[in-house]
């Protein structure tokens, strides 16, 4: 029985929405060069085809609408007394573009996955 519980618990976790930011004011920046501010979201809406979407909105009273990295450049979030920024880079020719929050923005730019997964 626990292991039909921990199947079922697993399957309906794997199958629903993962947040990865709360619901804040932030800066969404198109390919095109123009940016919006509204509300938005980090997500994964299939873990088993994982990509990171954004869920963003202008005010908190819409429902919102999913953007990926076919239109988004980056996304920069507002709040908490400090900025993130999370930009799309390609880190594979066989994978989709991962957002990645952005440390160190210059000549260089150093890069951090917000997800960590830790293997024992």
């Amino acid at each position: 029985m626990k292991l039909f519980s921990f199947k079922l618990l697993l399957f309906l976790s794997l199958n629903s929405f993962f947040s990865f930011s709360q619901d804040q004011e932030c800066i969404l920046y198109f390919k095109d060069g123009t940016a919006i501010e509204g509300y938005g979201m980090l997500k994964i809406v299939n873990i088993l085809d994982p990509k990171e979407k954004i869920k963003f909105r202008l005010t908190k009273e819409e429902k919102g609408d999913f953007w990926d990295f076919e239109d988004i450049s980056k996304i920069t979030f507002i709040g908490f007394e400090m900025t993130k920024t999370f930009e799309y880079i390609k880190t594979s020719k066989y994978e989709y573009p991962k957002l990645l929050e952005i440390l160190v923005d210059g000549e260089v730019k150093l890069y951090r996955s917000p997800e960590t997964i830790t293997y024992k």
